[in-house]
């Protein structure tokens, strides 16, 4: 009897898949991690347009960011020892019942499933706020509101200031309503 280690996630890709994926990994996300980090500590520190260009690109729902969590999965994926049968022609196969410590790292795929699924979600609103944060807003102080920069123009707004949008967090202004009402139009098209 031949021993091998296996988990839920390469009993589901197969033996050869999940070894070229897992190379992938070991080689990419390491990079891939020292990038993201660096966006991090950058977007804590400035607020500059390339930065959110960089997170919109690499968070969120881009395909970068989801390879980069699958890559993170099988990283984090174990496996237990399986004892393989032997058929009638030499070659050894999965037992019909795995082992019960198999049955862990069924838990610990989906653990690591729904894990990646919120760091995608939670990637999605940080990069969404920092964009915020970076966009040039015309700020009528008189008023208190902000009007978008590139937005339709109002003849009677009197801009006093540009602001950035991580300057209009700290204070409490409102968004103009014929500009909310441009970036509805501009998102229902």
């Amino acid at each position: 009897m031949e021993i091998r280690s296996y988990s839920y996630i390469k009993k589901l890709l197969g033996d050869r898949t999940y070894e070229n994926f897992s190379g992938y990994a070991k080689t990419y996300i390491p990079i891939a991690t020292i990038i993201l980090v660096v966006l991090f500590v950058l977007s804590q520190f400035v607020h500059w347009k390339i930065v959110s260009w960089l997170l919109n690109l690499t968070l969120g729902t881009s395909l970068l960011f989801i390879a980069y969590v699958l890559g993170v999965i099988l990283l984090l994926d174990f496996g237990v020892d399986v004892e393989m049968k032997e058929d009638w022609n030499g070659r050894h196969s999965m037992p019909e019942v795995m082992p019960s410590p198999f049955k862990n790292t069924i838990i610990w795929a989906y653990t690591l499933l729904i894990l990646g699924i919120a760091a995608i979600y939670f990637s999605n609103k940080y990069k969404k706020n920092y964009a915020f944060e970076c966009q040039t807003f015309l700020v009528d102080e008189n008023r208190g509101i902000y009007h978008l920069e590139d937005g339709n123009d109002d003849e009677d707004m009197e801009y006093t200031t540009e602001m950035k949008g991580y300057e209009l967090e700290k204070l409490n202004y409102t968004f103009c309503e014929s500009c909310r009402e441009w970036v509805e139009e501009m998102g229902s098209e």
